[in-house]
């Protein structure tokens, strides 16, 4: 029972860790386009 609450902590802090990634660079990339527009 202890691993698995284990094993499910690590799957949510991972899957967060993604979540921010993609949304730092959708930021970035938005933030990018801006720049090269003005």
């Amino acid at each position: 029972m202890h691993f698995v609450n284990f094993f499910l902590t690590i799957s949510i802090v991972n899957y967060y860790y993604c979540f921010k990634l993609v949304v730092i660079e959708s930021y970035l990339l938005k933030r990018s386009e801006k720049t090269l527009r003005d």
